[in-house]
C-alpha cells in the first residue's frame, strides 16, 4: 500500500477481517491527509493481522511517536493499542532510500523479487527497451513485475504533453514490449474501462485544446466518491473473472524466466 489516506477504509472492505491479514505501506510524509485512515481499516482492527509501515520520522520524533500523537485522546476517541492487530513502525532515513534513473537502475542484478512501475514505461525520459531491461535485469528468476501504462495512441491529448508520456499502447502491444525484453507468463488487460468514455469525452472533446491542462487534479470529495464508487465496481466485476475489453490502461503482470 502507498500511504494511509481517508481511501484505505474502502480498501479495507475487501481484504480480510478474521486476522489473516498481512501488509505493508510506504508512507510517504505524515500530513493528516495521508495518515488518517489507518485507525478505520477494519483488517488490522482484528487480532492476528499484521500490517508493516515504513515511513520518514518526524522531527524530533519516531514514526510510531508520530502516529501515537494523533491516535490518541482527544484526537481520537482511543490509543493506537486499541487497533488490535499488529502493528510495526519502521523508521525509513535519507539513506535508506535510493534515488536513481530508470534507464540505469541503481541495484545489483537478482535484487528483487517482485517490481512494480507505475506509468514509468511509458515516460519521454525513459528508453522503453533500456527500462525492461533493467526490470529485468534487477529481478531474480521467477520475479515478478507489474506495470501500468496508458491505453491508446489515439487517445494523445494534452494530457499526455503535462505528464510527459511518450508512449501509449494497447494490450497486444505490450505484451509484446515484455516479450521483447525477455519476460515470460506476460498477461496484459485494460482497466479503467467503466470511466472511459467520460475519459475521452474530457480529453478528445471537452479539453482537445494543445494548451489544455491535465485532468489529473484535486476533485471536490463528492466528485472523488462518485470516480472511486464507479472504480470499485469495476474491480468487482473483474473479480468475477470478466475481461474489459477497452479502458484507459494497460495493466501487465510478467514473470522473469
Amino acid at each position: 500500500m502507498f500511504d494511509l489516506g481517508t481511501g484505505l477504509r474502502y480498501f479495507g472492505r475487501d481484504q480480510p477481517h478474521d486476522g489473516s491479514f498481512r501488509g505493508t505501506c510506504l508512507l510517504s510524509h505524515l500530513h493528516w491527509d495521508h495518515t488518517q485512515g489507518l485507525p478505520f481499516f477494519v483488517p488490522v482492527l482484528r487480532p492476528g493481522a499484521q500490517l508493516d509501515i515504513y515511513g520518514p520520522p518526524s522531527e524530533g520524533m519516531s514514526l510510531e511517536e508520530a502516529f501515537r500523537q494523533f491516535v490518541r485522546p482527544p484526537f481520537f476517541p482511543v490509543e493506537i493499542e486499541a487497533l488490535n492487530g499488529e502493528i510495526t513502525f519502521h523508521d525509513l532515513l535519507d539513506d535508506q532510500v535510493v534515488v536513481g534513473d530508470a534507464n540505469t537502475l541503481p541495484f545489483a542484478p537478482g535484487s528483487f523479487g517482485a517490481a512494480v512501475s507505475i506509468d514509468v514505461i511509458c515516460h519521454a525520459g525513459l528508453d522503453e527497451a533500456k527500462g525492461l531491461a533493467e526490470l529485468h535485469r534487477v529481478l531474480a528468476t521467477g520475479g515478478t513485475v507489474v506495470a501500468n501504462l496508458p491505453a491508446y495512441e489515439w487517445m494523445r491529448s494534452a494530457h499526455d504533453a503535462r505528464v510527459h508520456t511518450a508512449r501509449r499502447y494497447t494490450a497486444a502491444s505490450a505484451r509484446r514490449a515484455f516479450a521483447a525484453a525477455g519476460f515470460i507468463d506476460i498477461s496484459a488487460r485494460y482497466w479503467n474501462s467503466l470511466l472511459f468514455p467520460l475519459m475521452a469525452l474530457q480529453r478528445k472533446v471537452l479539453a482537445r485544446r494543445a494548451d489544455a491542462p491535465s485532468d489529473v487534479t484535486d476533485f471536490p470529495p463528492w466528485l472523488d466518491h462518485t470516480l472511486h464508487a464507479v472504480s470499485e465496481t469495476e474491480r468487482r466485476i473483474g473479480g468475477l473473472g470478466i475481461p474489459m475489453p477497452g479502458g484507459g490502461s494497460v495493466l501487465v503482470v510478467a514473470t522473469r524466466p
